[in-house]
């Protein structure tokens, strides 16, 4: 019961300072924070801010590392056939984590921990979609859904990054459903497809 107590109170700080992090980023700019500026701001001390992580750098990976398990979750406990018949909603879940990283991108001025984020989120999600056990295996096993897979993905990911930084004059919504009559087909036809040779 103690490791319970313990274990939650580690979760707990490091939720406090992960949000203490992005609340002084919607204050300052990303230079000016410090260590200091986050453990007051998480109402703790410098010690348990380096008990948990050795730097911002690392707050900032487990943020983006965090939204990936989140969004991966969501998307997880949707079949391949809810999924199909409601695309925008698994869309609108990919959308809001690649705006929400874009956004702490954004206000950090480094394209690199965007460009980072975004190949991990795209690996992720890649590898959801290998997992998933109703589409045949010889059609996740074939070269023609691999490398369909990875050019779908990849052209869902710009579409939402142009969107985040402001590039599409459109919500959210308007973009997922752009996006989801383009796919809705071609997924459709990929889950009915014969593994090509």
């Amino acid at each position: 019961m103690a490791e319970k107590r313990v274990y939650r109170s580690v979760l707990r700080s490091k939720r406090m300072i992960r949000d203490a992090f992005l609340h002084l980023l919607d204050q300052k700019n990303f230079e000016q924070i410090t260590i200091s500026d986050i453990v007051k701001q998480a109402d703790l001390n410098r010690s348990t801010f380096y008990a948990h992580y050795s730097s911002i750098g690392a707050v900032i990976d487990e943020i983006q590392t965090e939204w990936i398990r989140t969004s991966m979750e969501m998307i997880r406990s949707l079949s391949c056939k809810t999924i199909l018949n409601d695309p925008v909603s698994c869309l609108n879940v990919i959308g809001k984590a690649l705006a929400d990283f874009t956004k702490l991108s954004s206000q950090m001025n480094c394209g690199t921990n965007l460009t980072g984020y975004m190949e991990k989120y795209k690996q992720a999600l890649v590898a959801e979609i290998f997992s998933r056990q109703e589409i045949p295996e010889l059609v996740r096993n074939s070269p023609a859904f691999k490398s369909r897979l990875h050019f779908i993905i990849g052209g869902i990911m710009t579409a939402y990054q142009q969107w985040a930084m402001g590039k599409l004059d459109c919500s959210l919504e308007e973009v997922s459903m752009e996006i989801a009559v383009l796919i809705h087909p071609y997924f459709l036809e990929l889950l009915d497809a014969k593994p090509s040779k």
